[in-house]
């Protein structure tokens, strides 16, 4: 099973996620891909495929209150069994309890993962 799996460093209302797809080669390994949110005790909370395959994708977690602690990109069995990407960004409110400010777009970047990509 590919994947990548950023931890939270703590439980938080998702609300946006950008994943920066690879622009030197190999674009076409995000194909299938998804993305799961997790919870602290390793449950799935909400489940979303990628979807088409640009330079910058961004999921949209904002039709309900998904508290996670940890975001995991994969490839289900039967794809590819290749993983590449260049960067994922998540954006939400950090903290189980903390309500959301009045903002339509939330500014708080949780968590920032840059993949090397100079590899294939």
């Amino acid at each position: 099973l590919a994947l990548v799996e950023l931890t939270l460093d703590e439980t938080t209302q998702v609300r946006f996620i950008h994943i920066y797809n690879r622009v030197d080669c190999c674009s076409d390994r995000l194909e299938g891909a998804k993305v799961s949110l997790l919870s602290h005790d390793e449950n799935t909370v909400v489940e979303r495929n990628i979807g088409p395959l640009q330079q910058k994708m961004v999921l949209d977690f904002s039709d309900n209150r998904y508290l996670a602690k940890k975001v995991r990109i994969w490839i289900p069995e039967g794809g590819s069994g290749i993983l590449s990407l260049a960067e994922v960004e998540v954006y939400g409110y950090s903290g189980a309890t903390s309500a959301p400010t009045t903002s339509n777009s939330p500014t708080t970047s949780i968590s920032r993962s840059k993949m090397p990509t100079n590899s294939p």
